[in-house]
């Protein structure tokens, strides 16, 4: 039965990636043009993802000479038989590579491994926390290219795509929501609604895991009180740094976002003397669910 499974995974690439041709509607991407319908790609390198971690890379070689290499952002077990992950590329920017593994429960045999190329994957879900605010945060996951005096020694940054699948968006985009909900201000994934709201009322956090070009080791950047300088200068916030991990990329969005409207880090003080700080960052407090901490000072 085994020697089958290759012919097997042919015609079922072959089937969703038409499949997806015909719901997108959209032309086959140009990264692609030089490159058949259905790319094979054998069982053994396929199965190299199910044990990658995520944040770890890996590269993977399908037929036609065509390899495709990047970040694992996702890798679930869903069930005892179903197994899910998600690679992103720097070099495709707009593709997400989405294998799928089911096991069947009576044999060792992967019987079925599903490659999803979505050519549309940063179609990115349009959220808005309150759009009657009359200051707007736009939260930018789909990439975008800077050219500011202020970063980069003013050469161009062509950020990728933020490497998060729709859910991990949707859940960073509910925290952040939730932090900003006291204030009269529209947290949003809309670009248009960032555009129509006034140049010195909008912030830009950009959302990638092109960081080379900062500091190692930084997980997000911003500029004090740039919020209203009306320039457009953005904010970045790392997800290759931060592991893609919805929690963590949330509260640095809100952490650089405090920074742009003039705010300053809560360092944490013993209770004896409060000019000297015991962290610079303060920590927090407690564990579990009942604990917290400070996004920013004053």
């Amino acid at each position: 039965m085994k020697r089958y499974a290759p012919y097997a995974l042919s015609l079922l690439l072959s089937f969703i990636v038409m499949t997806g041709f015909c719901q997108n509607n959209n032309p086959k991407p140009k990264q692609f043009s030089n490159f058949p319908e259905t790319i094979n790609c054998s069982e053994q390198e396929l199965a190299k993802v199910f044990i990658t971690s995520p944040g770890q890379n890996i590269s993977l070689v399908f037929s036609d000479n065509f390899t495709f290499s990047g970040t694992v952002t996702s890798n679930l077990v869903k069930y005892a038989n179903l197994q899910s992950a998600v690679i992103v590329s720097p070099d495709y920017s707009t593709i997400h590579l989405k294998p799928l593994e089911m096991k069947k429960t009576f044999t060792s045999l992967i019987c079925t491994a599903l490659l999803l190329i979505s050519f549309n994957a940063f179609s990115v879900p349009k959220l808005n926390s309150f759009p009657a605010a009359i200051a707007t945060i736009f939260l930018d996951f789909d990439g975008h290219t800077v050219q500011s005096t202020f970063w980069n020694n003013g050469n161009p940054i062509n950020c990728a795509t933020s490497g998060m699948t729709d859910p991990q968006i949707i859940e960073s985009f509910n925290r952040v929501a939730e932090d900003f909900r006291p204030f009269d201000v529209n947290v949003t994934t809309d670009s248009t609604v960032f555009l129509a709201t006034p140049l010195s009322m909008r912030i830009r956090i950009i959302i990638t895991p092109t960081s080379s070009w900062t500091v190692a080791g930084t997980s997000g950047i911003s500029y004090t009180g740039s919020f209203t300088w009306g320039d457009d200068t953005p904010a970045f916030v790392f997800s290759d740094r931060l592991l893609y991990l919805p929690k963590k990329v949330a509260e640095c969005i809100s952490h650089e976002t405090g920074h742009t409207v003039g705010l300053s880090h809560q360092s944490k003080y013993n209770a004896t003397d409060c000019n000297t700080p015991i962290e610079t960052y303060n920590t927090g407090f407690g564990s579990g669910e009942s604990a917290w901490a400070p996004i920013m000072g004053n």
